[in-house]
């Protein structure tokens, strides 16, 4: 009796080992919702990497023509195919790891290392964003993702000894003391539209945050008016006369509001109710002072190969980032 108990507990451990499902999506899966040959899984892991609060897959594997990165999300008992970016064959993965840029979830970071025997680090979402790192030493001597003691779930990437902190468009150089803009959120729904930025940097004493409107003109008032009047904020229409970076002045050729902070401190944000309704492109950008200089935000640091797409000059001469 007693050796027939042990062998039902055995077939029920047999057979619960084997109904029970993978946490990972199966390769055949992978070839299916790609459209990509899986010859090897070089790593596969388990984490938050979008919006949701779930825990998805990211599966980095290989074939004759190439490295890949495809990210899924598992819904019930179906996987579906968020992203997948490519890498050029001959690369070497040398890690993958994660980094929270003050979102409620992570970025991916692989760093390989090229056929040229340089390293690069490149940073991705599940959507679209991307940006890349190359080291032009043939050593990496030093890369670390450093926690963010003032602010929870901000952490910091640190190549070469250089900080670089996520500013809601792309990683740039960084001094943790500095004031650093980060755009929350543009919400468009007529009245109920609002723009957020919040500070996610250090403290100053005064900071001017410009949202511009380049596809308006006169009649702009159809597209971008105020809900209420606040009286640190105001609209200039096309043909004001402003300051112009560098000195002297210039007129504006689209309507352009003016928000006055003082003082913008640590985690502190602006928040900006007003009626929006197809406005076409937002420029936003950020002048500040730290340490008794002018600074703005972005600025040259925020440059980079793929900034092209996210950066324009306004009419002003500052550098804007352009709002999703």
């Amino acid at each position: 009796m007693r050796n027939h108990k042990i062998l039902l507990l055995s077939l029920s451990m047999i057979s619960f080992i084997f109904c029970k499902k993978s946490a990972y999506i199966e390769k055949s899966e992978i070839e299916s919702s790609t459209g990509r040959k899986v010859k090897t899984i070089i790593q596969k892991k388990s984490f938050n990497v979008d919006d949701s609060k779930s825990l998805e897959n990211i599966i980095y594997f290989s074939n004759d023509s190439g490295e890949f990165l495809s990210i899924f999300r598992k819904e019930e008992d179906k996987y579906t195919l968020l992203k997948t970016y490519d890498f050029p064959s001959g690369s070497e993965l040398i890690k993958l790891m994660f980094i929270n840029p003050g979102l409620s979830y992570s970025h991916i970071l692989t760093l390989h290392k090229t056929p040229e025997k340089k390293y690069s680090l490149s940073i991705h979402d599940s959507v679209r964003f991307k940006q890349q790192f190359e080291v032009s030493q043939g050593e990496l001597k030093s890369l670390q993702v450093i926690k963010n003691t003032q602010t929870p779930n901000d952490e910091m990437l640190s190549i070469q000894d250089i900080l670089y902190r996520f500013d809601s468009f792309r990683y740039s150089e960084s001094i943790p003391e500095k004031p650093l803009g980060y755009l929350v959120k543009v919400h468009i729904s007529g009245q109920a539209s609002y723009i957020r930025l919040v500070n996610r940097g250090g403290y100053t004493s005064r900071a001017v945050i410009t949202i511009a409107f380049p596809d308006l003109g006169r009649g702009f008032k159809n597209h971008v008016s105020f809900v209420k009047d606040i009286a640190t904020v105001r609209l200039y229409p096309p043909g004001t006369s402003v300051f112009r970076s560098g000195g002297g002045k210039t007129r504006l050729p689209y309507p352009t509001i003016e928000i006055i902070k003082e003082p913008f401190s640590h985690m502190k944000a602006m928040h900006l109710p007003l009626f929006l309704n197809n406005p076409g492109k937002i420029l936003i950008r950020m002048v500040y002072q730290y340490r008794g200089g002018t600074f703005s935000w972005p600025d040259e640091n925020s440059r980079g190969s793929d900034s092209s797409a996210m950066l324009e000059k306004d009419a002003q001469g500052f550098l804007a980032y352009k709002a999703p």
